[in-house]
């Protein structure tokens, strides 16, 4: 997170009211340069039993957040989702009872499934998403609908087995592309997403584009070269 407020408290307090049926902790990764009023409400949930602070890194970026965060998930899955309700905090039960009842490795949160969708998002951007996702569907020859999209549970050992490489928004869909490559199993539930409500996105027009390279170079990597 960078300097959300009241939409982090908000995603707190969904995410307890969905996940209140198992054992969870909230893991919050905050960037050190955010905003005053940001890092005393990280302070205040910081103190609250399910919470865990974690201050990035001087490596910016969305990625390495999440990167950052894997060595402290003490649970069998990580549900990875952002603090500005874009990936919605309704959909964390489902997500879950997804992964229960296939067993799958990793459950996907989709924008473009039947019951999926957009709202508020750039016209462009969307055509580029669409684009994206279809020529990814086929060289990694997968029903996953939304690769690109950074809202997925995946098993915990899968998060400390894999090697990660990517630092940016590119993490997102590798945190999908390079367990396919390994032949570990996934599955997918509808989601709206709906542009945040306050704040801007720090995911720039151009770095649409670096998608791209990220799948082709992740599908033509050895796959023990993926593996710590």
């Amino acid at each position: 997170m960078y300097s959300e407020t009241e939409l982090l408290r908000e995603s707190v307090r969904q995410i307890r009211s969905q996940l209140h049926e198992w054992p969870i902790e909230i893991l919050i990764v905050v960037h050190p340069k955010s905003s005053p009023e940001c890092m005393a409400l990280c302070d205040e949930l910081g103190r609250e039993a399910d919470v865990r602070i974690i201050i990035q890194g001087p490596r910016a970026g969305i990625g390495w957040a999440y990167r950052e965060a894997i060595p402290y998930v003490t649970g069998t899955y990580a549900l990875i989702m952002s603090s500005d309700l874009e990936t919605n905090p309704a959909d964390a039960a489902a997500i879950v009872r997804k992964a229960e009842e296939t067993g799958a490795d990793i459950v996907c949160a989709s924008r473009w499934m039947s019951g999926g969708g957009f709202s508020g998002y750039n016209p462009l951007k969307l055509v580029l998403n669409f684009g994206y996702n279809l020529i990814f569907r086929a060289l990694y020859r997968t029903s996953i609908h939304d690769i690109t999209f950074g809202y997925k549970l995946i098993r915990s050992e899968i998060l400390r087995q894999v090697k990660w490489t990517y630092g940016t928004h590119e993490f997102c869909a590798e945190l999908i592309l390079r367990p396919l490559r390994l032949g570990y199993t996934a599955t997918e539930i509808p989601t709206r997403w709906v542009k945040r409500p306050e704040g801007d996105s720090k995911m720039t027009f151009m770095r649409n584009f670096r998608f791209v390279s990220a799948a082709w170079h992740i599908f033509f990597t050895a796959k023990a070269d993926s593996l710590r």
